[in-house]
């Protein structure tokens, strides 16, 4: 998933939670295509609002980029064609999703990856492969912070699976664990929440 994609599943939560306009994440998407630093005003928290300093300080936009909704019911999964929903399954979904407090065009994502990967799962070779191809664009993306980031993420699913136990098993079987995007999302998810 490119840089413009997760903006506009960052933006679309920001959206549906009232942080920023339409028109605002519009604006920030045109920097980024030409290239320019899009931080703007709009994102920016003033003086007197700003959290005093702790240890691991969390950025305000970030924090309210990854809040959840108010009710599990506002998770709404988009169903695959030739696939049967559980209402089981869909409920303990929502429930960990909101558990979890992951926003709600987040979890739609996550959900329609995992849905489209259990549908058609990648062979050992294919696995391989991802994990090459997922290392080099996090070294690309993170740097010499890499391997700390990693152990982060990999920190926030050992916590999360305490609420879904087979989680770990799910990221490996559909190769979602290898998914640049996800590894991302869990590790920004794990800082905005101030677990980082």
């Amino acid at each position: 998933m490119d840089d413009l994609a997760v903006h506009q599943i960052m933006g679309d939560a920001l959206i549906a939670q009232g942080h920023m306009t339409p028109e605002a994440v519009a604006a920030d998407r045109a920097a980024i295509e030409a290239g320019v630093d899009p931080a703007a005003p709009a994102l920016s928290t003033p003086a007197a609002t700003q959290p005093p300093t702790q240890a691991n300080p969390v950025d305000p936009m970030s924090a309210a980029a990854f809040e959840g909704p108010a009710s599990p019911a506002a998770y709404q999964f988009e169903h695959l064609q030739g696939v049967q929903s559980d209402p089981q399954i869909e409920r303990a979904m929502r429930n960990f999703f909101h558990s979890e407090g992951i926003p709600v065009p987040i979890a739609k994502q996550m959900n329609t990856m995992f849905t489209k990967a259990a549908l058609n799962p990648p062979s050992e070779a294919q696995l391989a492969q991802s994990k090459q191809t997922a290392l080099a664009s996090l070294g690309k993306a993170w740097g010499a912070d890499t391997q700390k980031n990693l152990d982060l993420a990999n920190r926030e699913i050992d916590r999360m699976e305490n609420a879904l136990p087979d989680l770990k098993a799910q990221l490996l079987q559909t190769g979602m664990g290898n998914d640049p995007w996800l590894i991302q999302t869990i590790f920004n998810m794990a800082k905005a929440k101030g677990r980082g």
